[in-house]
């Protein structure tokens, strides 16, 4: 969709291919990384610009925080209980680490203002322990970040002008994508206790799902393997019976990350294997 706005050219065969790499690629990386550097990488392969590959990149971010923003919005709204708990343990988290915290953010503080006023003693310039051809290397990288910087303002200002509706179906896109990945639970509780939403309305289960994938940004683990499981135990603990929990943990995580990385290699092997097939008989 946006590769065809931005002139670039794209089959959507190509474009599934990259999708499902990058996709699995996650799987190696934490959430909050996932696998753009993989999709930046391949799009720059097929020929794109580099400003087109930020403006993509960039985008896809926006509509993240735009909809975990929603989330935070909506769980205001029907959920006031559970940020009033997630207050509280962060508060808590802060309040016994909040001379470790301070330390820390008053030496981030003082490094961002030597660099910016050129006081920063050389003795703690990253730059001094690097080899020159680093330097030369990390140079250049400037210069063309300032290049693609330039030429993503472009591209957003071109799409805000002539692509308002474009951006409007990519959102509602990603909606659609995630309400069909947060229903997963519901079919999954429904199918052990259909009374259960008597107690949790099934807006709560959305809604703590969103939860659920943000404290998953925070975690540094690859695919926040681990950390997705104990945050959703922790969120739904209380609306899920204790013998049901661990069970409906593992199902929901295999359902909603696993099998997708299953069929994501199995679609790529195919296409890949399409692919030479047609190669070969050419």
């Amino acid at each position: 969709m946006w590769s065809k706005f931005l002139g670039e050219k794209m089959t959507f065969r190509d474009a599934l291919q990259i999708v499902i790499t990058a996709d699995v690629t996650s799987a190696l990386s934490p959430t909050a990384v996932g696998g753009a550097p993989v999709k930046a990488g391949l799009l720059y392969n097929k020929g794109f610009q580099p400003g087109s590959i930020a403006f993509m990149l960039t985008w896809g971010v926006i509509e993240d925080i735009v909809f975990y923003t929603l989330g935070v919005v909506l769980a205001g709204y029907y959920s006031q209980g559970l940020l009033a708990t997630i207050g509280t343990r962060a508060g808590e988290l802060w309040k016994d680490n909040l001379v470790y915290i301070i330390i820390f953010m008053v030496i981030i503080g003082l490094y961002i203002v030597l660099i910016s006023f050129n006081k920063l003693p050389t003795v703690l310039k990253i730059g001094h322990y690097l080899p020159s051809w680093i330097g030369e290397r990390i140079t250049k990288f400037k210069l063309g970040y300032r290049n693609t910087l330039s030429e993503m303002k472009k591209m957003f200002s071109m799409a805000w002008l002539k692509g308002k509706s474009r951006m409007l179906l990519s959102f509602t896109i990603l909606l659609l994508q995630w309400m069909s990945k947060f229903s997963v639970l519901v079919i999954i509780l429904y199918a052990f206790d259909s009374n259960i939403f008597n107690e949790t309305p099934w807006v709560q289960v959305y809604i703590r799902q969103w939860f659920i994938y943000v404290t998953m940004l925070l975690i540094p683990t690859p695919g926040a393997s681990g950390g997705a499981e104990a945050s959703f135990l922790l969120i739904f603990g209380s609306a899920i019976p204790e013998q049901l929990s661990y069970l409906i943990v593992s199902i929901w995580r295999f359902f909603t990350y696993y099998w997708v990385l299953i069929m994501a290699v199995v679609t790529y092997i195919f296409l890949i294997s399409k692919g030479k097939k047609k190669i070969n008989a050419q």
